[in-house]
């Protein structure tokens, strides 16, 4: 089961979907419905941080669990992580990807035409 990964004083933290896929050219951000999922062995007082605002986005105390559903808009890679209150040291660290689709697209289209000979 899940608490089997978990050592003893170790805390997983997880986004589904890690990715946010920008398909078509736009100027606007990526937008999704995140969710963030944590776990832990013991009850701990934890607080969901992001590398794009300063505040938490949320504060759990005396838990083993937590989740956060959200939506999602940012036009460069996120980080979150989870750390106690009042101290700064990151627990738990994640990367949520913004990935763009199209800077591909040229190339291949580019590379189809050699052979439309006739």
């Amino acid at each position: 089961g899940f608490s089997d990964e978990i050592e003893d004083n170790k805390i997983l933290l997880s986004a589904m979907p890690g990715v946010c896929i920008i398909a078509k050219v736009t100027e606007k951000p990526c937008e999704m419905a995140l969710n963030l999922v944590w776990k832990s062995r013991r009850l701990a007082d934890l607080c969901l941080y992001s590398s794009t605002q300063k505040q938490a986005h949320q504060c759990w105390s005396r838990a083993q669990h937590g989740s956060l559903h959200f939506q999602f808009e940012s036009k460069v890679d996120v980080q979150f992580w989870l750390q106690k209150p009042e101290v700064s040291q990151r627990l738990e660290l994640i990367e949520v990807r913004v990935l763009s689709l199209i800077k591909r697209k040229p190339e291949r289209r580019r590379r189809r035409h050699v052979w439309s000979v006739w």
